[in-house]
């Protein structure tokens, strides 16, 4: 999924990878041509992330509030794509099944 393109910004950024072999932390957020971050890095790092993204580039303060724009819209379609805490509810659940079994 792309969340921006050149023809209108200066990013071309896009959610890389398949779905079904990613999780909320490995999914892969690319800024074409400058690199890429997984959402946990984006998560746990943002100033981290964005500086890199600077020191790759010649980019304005502006451009990079227009990147923390297409960074939280990934954010937001990786958390409703593999919600928090689901498969921990699964284990227990099943952990529960088995015993009463």
């Amino acid at each position: 999924m792309s969340y921006s393109r050149w023809s209108e910004s200066v990013w071309y950024t896009y959610w890389a990878g398949c779905p079904k072999k990613e999780n909320r932390n490995t999914a892969v957020f690319e800024i074409c041509y400058v690199c890429r971050f997984t959402a946990l890095e984006l998560r746990e790092n943002l100033d981290i992330c964005l500086d890199m993204v600077r020191e790759k580039g010649q980019f304005n303060e502006e451009q990079i509030i227009e990147l923390k724009v297409y960074i939280t819209e990934f954010l937001d379609d990786v958390d409703r794509e593999f919600p928090k805490n689901v498969m921990g509810k699964a284990r227990k659940w099943l952990k529960r099944i088995a015993r009463e079994t």
